[in-house]
C-alpha cells in the first residue's frame, strides 16, 4: 500500500478475499495507516498531550477494511523511574 497525504494511491492485497465489504475509492482518503497512527498527531499549538488531543477519531485503512479508531482522554499521570542502583 503506498498513501500520499492520507490518500492510498497503490494498493495491493495478496491473497486478494471476496468475503469482506467492498472498499470504495471514498474508503481510501483522508485514512491513516495503523502503524502511523499510534504516533498521535498534536495540534499546531504543540502544547504536548491534553484532553483535546486525544479526544478524536482516526480514519483506519489497513489495505483490507476500512474502521474509525476512537481515542479518549481517561488521565494524565506523571511516571517517575527508578534506576537499578536505587533500588538496591
Amino acid at each position: 500500500m503506498m498513501i500520499d497525504e492520507g490518500n492510498v494511491t497503490e494498493l495491493m492485497v495478496l491473497p486478494p478475499s471476496s468475503d469482506r465489504v467492498p472498499i470504495t475509492d471514498a474508503d481510501r482518503k483522508g485514512i491513516s495507516d495503523p502503524l502511523s497512527a499510534v504516533f498521535v498527531p498534536v495540534g499546531e499549538t504543540a502544547d504536548g498531550l491534553n484532553k483535546e488531543t486525544c479526544q478524536r477519531t482516526l480514519p483506519i485503512f489497513d489495505g483490507r477494511q476500512r474502521y474509525d479508531l476512537q481515542l479518549d482522554f481517561k488521565r494524565l499521570d506523571k511516571v517517575t523511574a527508578t534506576t537499578a542502583t536505587q533500588a538496591r
